[in-house]
């Protein structure tokens, strides 16, 4: 079965390890894609990982890894509370985001400050296989779903992204309507002054 597999760490020397083990281990699972991304202080950092195809440019930016780094990264990893990204102004809630992306969600709030997680594409005929390499590395959490049902979520999640940037420029564009008129409302109490000033000075003339 092809699965996602992410595997979260405390040492960096262990998840390293892991790394470079995994594209040369043996067994009856064979890894296509594997890397590393780290939170510090909320930022998701890239690491290193491989591909051992030669398929897009990068792990980290192409496919579906790098559709997962990205949301992470964005304001769907911040509603699901993971505070990996920077999210300004939206109408949109985090129930929204929690009924979309499973696995966003499962690492948002498995992933601490200055934790790892090896993120892994794999051909799997026994989910044993991985788990015991990862506990074996000092793995604390290991998340595990289908491909499909990853890609899935991606897609959901990219779309709820295209949504939240509407609804934020839409709630600038009223905030900034807003104060344009309060200021064209002090404008016009100016020019109240104004007229006021102009009756009171034609009635001492009369």
């Amino acid at each position: 079965m092809k699965n996602v597999i992410i595997a979260i760490f405390s040492e960096e020397s262990k998840t390293y390890e892991a790394l470079s083990e995994l594209k040369s281990r043996s067994g009856s699972t064979l890894v296509l894609t594997a890397g590393v991304v780290k939170n510090v202080n909320g930022n998701l950092t890239v690491k290193d990982g491989y591909n051992l195809d030669d398929y897009g440019a990068n792990w980290a930016t192409g496919g579906l890894l790098g559709g997962v780094i990205g949301l992470l990264g964005g304001p769907v990893g911040v509603l699901l509370g993971g505070g990996l990204g920077t999210l300004i102004g939206s109408g949109v809630d985090a129930s929204q985001a929690d009924d979309t992306v499973n696995i966003l969600k499962q690492v948002t709030s498995n992933l601490g400050n200055y934790e790892l997680a090896l993120l892994v594409i794999a051909d799997e005929n026994n989910n044993n296989e991985l788990n015991q390499f990862f506990r074996t590395h000092g793995s604390s959490h290991i998340i595990r779903e289908s491909f499909i049902d990853v890609q899935t979520e991606v897609y959901q999640a990219q779309e709820l992204e295209e949504h939240l940037a509407k609804e934020a420029k839409r709630k600038i564009r009223e905030e900034k309507k807003a104060k344009w008129r309060a200021q064209a409302e002090a404008k016009q109490q100016e020019l109240q002054d104004r007229f006021e000033e102009v009756k009171e000075r034609m009635k001492k003339n009369d």
